[in-house]
Formats: structure tokens, sequence, C-alpha cells
């Protein structure tokens, strides 16, 4: 069997239409006391900047932003089995873990989805709501780059979506798994752009596939 990669073939320029899914910035994944060696405490100022960059870029294009937020009952009984396993609660709801972190920019068109598996589609209306607008690309941002944000991509090219990871826009608990998922997903089930690259396409206002 020739399981070798080979180019991902685009489809052909034809009307687009696009939606932004932004996974999981909540302010328990960033909380060293939760994780004590995670990179991510120190990348959260960055990240939200950049994440405002993408949505900002979306919102002149009128392009739907989706923010995916990671969230349980408080007894634990949707949970992560590794969570129920180990006692471990994070993103319980009605505690602020399970909100989005502080300083990112939020309008009152865009959309929440909550989810409790690492996929935004896992038992969700996320496609359904996707295939009512429209969308026929998703531009993918958050965190962690090698689980939930890679665990949606995939799901994504699944659905025969056009998928944009954007680089500064997501982020892991470890340099190196971050990179390793990006080198996973890029060309294959993904393009992994540019902040630059993806808010320039996405002021595209047109919704039509940009020149080049």
């Amino acid at each position: 069997m020739d399981c070798e990669r080979r180019p991902r073939h685009k489809r052909a320029c034809s009307v687009t239409r696009s939606a932004i899914l932004i996974i999981d910035l909540v302010r328990d994944y960033f909380d060293p006391a939760i994780w004590p060696s995670s990179a991510l405490p120190d990348l959260a100022a960055d990240l939200v900047a950049a994440t405002n960059n993408l949505t900002a870029a979306a919102r002149a294009g009128h392009h739907p932003v989706i923010w995916v937020r990671q969230q349980f009952k408080p007894d634990l009984s949707d949970a992560f089995p590794h969570m129920i396993r180990d006692g471990r609660r994070y993103a319980v709801s009605g505690t602020n873990g399970c909100r989005l972190l502080p300083g990112l920019d939020t309008a009152d068109t865009d959309r929440d989805l909550v989810k409790t598996r690492f996929s935004a589609f896992f038992e969700t209306p996320l496609a359904d709501t996707l295939g009512d607008l429209g969308i026929t690309d998703v531009y993918v941002a958050g965190v962690t780059t090698q689980w939930c944000v890679r665990s949606t991509v995939v799901d994504a090219y699944q659905q025969g979506l056009e998928v944009h990871v954007v680089r500064e826009c997501t982020a892991a608990f470890t340099t190196e798994a971050h990179n390793s998922a990006l080198q996973e997903m890029d060309g294959y089930i993904a393009d992994v752009e540019s902040l630059h690259v993806a808010a320039a396409a996405l002021r595209n206002t047109g919704n039509s596939c940009p020149e080049g």
C-alpha cells in the first residue's frame, strides 16, 4: 500500500465563504497552577494580540467568528476519562476557568460553541452550523496545536472543508509539540499560513479565491 504523503489538491477557484474557529482560548489552559510545565502562560499575551488581529480581519470581511470553548459539568460526568480517573478539574462550567482569556475582542455577531472533547465537531452542531452558513473554508486558531486544534482540523478536512491553520494564533504546551503538529498538518490536511496571509485573505469581502 502506498502511504507516501502527496501535496493536497486544492479545488478550482470558485466563490468561497470562510469561518473562523478559535479553539479553547479559555483561562484554565493558561493557568500555571494547573499546568506547571506548560509554555502557554508565557504565550497568552501574544496569542490574544494575534487572535484579535485575525478576528478583526474576519469581521471586516463579514466572515463569521466562532469561539469554541471546552466546558465540563461540575460533576465531571461529561469530562475526559483521564480527568475522571485522575480527579483533575479544569474548564468547569460556572467557573472563571472556562471563560475566554482577558483582552480577547468579541462582538455581538460572534457565535459561541461548547465542546467536551478534543474536536469542535464531536457531538456538537458545528457541522450543521457551517453547512447552514454555506461555509467552504475554515481558519483555525487556538490551543493546543497537537490536540484540540489538530483534532478539529482533521474533522474539518473530513467534512470536505478547505482548512487553514494560522501559525501565530496557535500554540501548545511545548514548542516542540506545536511545531511537530503544524508540520504534520501542513500540505496534507490543511495549509499552515502566517497571520499576515490569513488576515489579508479574510479582508477580501468578495468571498472569492485570492489572486496568485
